[in-house]
């Protein structure tokens, strides 16, 4: 398995954006093969502040998923 953390800043004004955003991906993720898990977390102290844990089953799921980023910002995430 590999595990990749997300450490992500929201302006105040993004927040219940953000969230929504981020749980509908979280649920369509979880149910593409390959992703094992996919846990959103905000700060308790500082609500601004997420935590985004992505858990694939393979390197080469990660690798698969990630190369469409690479390609499309011409720099690796």
């Amino acid at each position: 398995m590999f595990i990749v953390h997300v450490f992500v800043h929201v302006k105040e004004e993004y927040i219940q954006a953000f969230q929504h955003a981020t749980l509908e991906n979280a649920r369509n993720s979880v149910q593409e093969p390959g992703i094992a898990r996919f846990d959103f977390l905000q700060q308790e102290d500082d609500p601004t502040r997420f935590l985004l844990i992505e858990v694939y089953r393979t390197n080469r799921i990660l690798r698969a998923i990630r190369k469409p980023l690479i390609t499309q910002s011409g720099a690796i995430p």
